[in-house]
């Protein structure tokens, strides 16, 4: 079950494009501020994008920002970063029309996800790196069948919080509006830190998968096992009720 469309979701996306457009604006005031305004104006590509922003804007649709938009060194440098590790994964990716979310402070680690991935094909990339745990009778498409984003129809990108947030249950998260981290998302992250430090993310407790849903209701949630015959520690994946709260249960949560 993919994630559904409730008229709550559409103005919700209604709120992300006004967001989007002023900060947009924004950018623009800034750099005639700072005398840099012909970077925009200048630019016919650019001047395009600006010109699709607002009619979007104006049409309630969901702004995306492309190759000519303003964006950060930093934020160029992560997106590479991700088409690099698709790359030696095999995965075709064209970020072109990836729409980055407003960033927000404590908020540092960007997770993208192209087109088309499922939970099982990043499991099996990340099999490659360190040992995880299986399950014998289903993938893990079948265990998590339900989740708050998905890329069936397209790229997307969330913004990870730096610090997990413990004794919260899923109930918990959702009362406060606080989104979480789905399963993919998760294992994504896991496979970036891995390949950019060696070490194991939120090593010692489990992360709660708020964003997603297991077959039978459940959330799902990884750990670390100790080390196995070879020396290499072992992902596992389990599952807690939703009104479940621990301090060995923490919740990873983002700006989407």
């Amino acid at each position: 079950m993919t994630a559904h469309t409730s008229q709550n979701d559409k103005s919700d996306k209604a709120m992300v494009n006004q967001r989007r457009f002023l900060e947009l604006l924004g950018q623009a005031g800034e750099l005639a501020i700072t005398g840099k305004r012909d970077e925009v104006f200048a630019n016919p590509k650019l001047a395009k994008q600006y010109l699709k922003a607002l009619q979007a804007f104006k049409e309630k649709r969901q702004i995306k920002i492309t190759e000519g938009c303003v964006l950060s060194d930093d934020i160029r440098a992560k997106i590479a970063e991700w088409e690099e590790l698709y790359n030696e994964d095999g995965i075709e990716t064209d970020f072109s029309d990836l729409w980055i979310p407003p960033h927000q402070k404590g908020y540092d680690r960007l997770i993208v996800i192209p087109k088309g991935l499922k939970i099982q094909q990043a499991i099996d990339k990340c099999s490659k790196h360190f040992p995880i745990v299986q399950f014998p009778y289903q993938t893990f498409d079948e265990y998590s069948t339900e989740n708050d984003r998905d890329s069936v129809d397209g790229n997307y990108a969330v913004w990870v919080r730096n610090e997990v947030l413990k004794n919260l249950s899923a109930n918990d998260l959702k009362k406060r509006k606080i989104l979480g981290i789905t399963l993919l998302e998760h294992i994504q992250h896991i496979h970036k830190y891995s390949t950019e430090t060696g070490k194991s993310l939120n090593k010692g407790f489990k992360t709660l998968c708020s964003g997603s849903r297991t077959y039978l209701g459940r959330v799902p949630g990884g750990t670390w096992d100790p080390e196995d015959l070879n020396g290499k520690e072992v992902l596992r994946f389990g599952s807690c009720t939703l009104e479940y709260s621990h301090s060995s249960w923490c919740a990873a949560v983002i700006v989407a």
